[in-house]
């Protein structure tokens, strides 16, 4: 093999190889599918550092109420399974393709210590990952503002309902017979049923305080979250020298000693273990 062959074959596979790894995700402007079993993730990077996903249905972009990765949620949940709030899409009945069946679907999504992120679909709640569902650093500052989108899933088969054993008909009574009463009714429970408690969260997504350095600044209380179950406890990842963050009375107090712009997430947990986040800049 001449020595300008081979060079014209390293070239092609460093060629491909280059192209395979900047390609995770595939981009939106290709022709959409109408089959309402495609089925896959669309992200679309932003030039403020969110990520904002959805779904794509038969062709069709569907966006969750809540949609956006922010900066402050990725550093904070590393390798944290996150989701969206529920789709409701139609798919082709397996058993009658003439019908269709409603699935509640989200968008999962997990910031990887790479700084990759990660991307899959909850289909009634099961987690379904596509063969392209990674997001780079590069592919996001090169994109931002484009819609991207992975590879189709197949959802799974829909669960199949429990049989149920059906009630035993009432043997007639004989003639001159009286039939058996009733039973009983079973006593009610008088205590209602206790709704279940709103999910744990923080009314802005992000939170911004001004203080002067080297003089004493006026305590500053951080919001509270809202939802969640039982005892919320506060933590707050930035490191201001001077201010010190107590976190049974939210509160932010003390002297900066130096000026400068800082930052970080403010993090709710309820006694369920459930996290809510949110940015603090100062």
């Amino acid at each position: 093999m001449s020595a300008r062959l081979r060079r014209a074959i390293l070239s092609a596979s460093a060629l491909i190889l280059c192209i395979a790894a900047v390609a995770p995700f595939l981009a939106d402007a290709q022709t959409p599918s109408a089959d309402q079993s495609d089925l896959r993730v669309a992200v679309r990077p932003l030039e403020d550092g969110r990520l904002e996903f959805g779904v794509i249905s038969g062709g069709q972009r569907l966006l969750p109420r809540l949609r956006y990765l922010t900066p402050a949620l990725i550093n904070s949940r590393t390798d944290q399974w996150l989701r969206s709030s529920p789709l409701t899409i139609s798919t082709p009945d397996p058993d009658d393709p003439d019908s269709v069946i409603e699935r509640e679907v989200r968008v999962a999504v997990r910031p990887l210590a790479d700084g990759r992120t990660e991307f899959a679909l909850l289909v009634d709640g099961e987690r379904i990952l596509p063969n392209l569902r990674y997001l780079s650093p590069g592919l996001a500052r090169n994109r931002q503002g484009s819609w991207l989108r992975s590879s189709a899933v197949e959802p799974p088969a829909p669960a199949e309902p429990e049989p149920t054993e059906p009630d035993e008909p009432a043997e007639p009574a004989e003639d001159g017979e009286v039939p058996d009463e009733p039973g009983e009714p079973e006593e009610q429970d008088d205590e209602p049923d206790q709704p279940p408690a709103a999910p744990l969260a923080f009314a802005a997504p992000s939170s911004e305080f001004e203080f002067t350095a080297s003089s004493q600044a006026e305590a500053v209380v951080l919001p509270a979250a809202t939802g969640g179950e039982g005892e919320i406890r506060y933590s707050l990842s930035a490191a201001i020298p001077g201010l010190a963050f107590d976190p049974a009375s939210r509160t932010l107090s003390g002297t900066p000693s130096s000026a400068g712009a800082y930052s970080g997430a403010y993090t709710a947990t309820d006694a369920a273990g459930n996290r809510a986040a949110t940015a603090v800049s100062i």
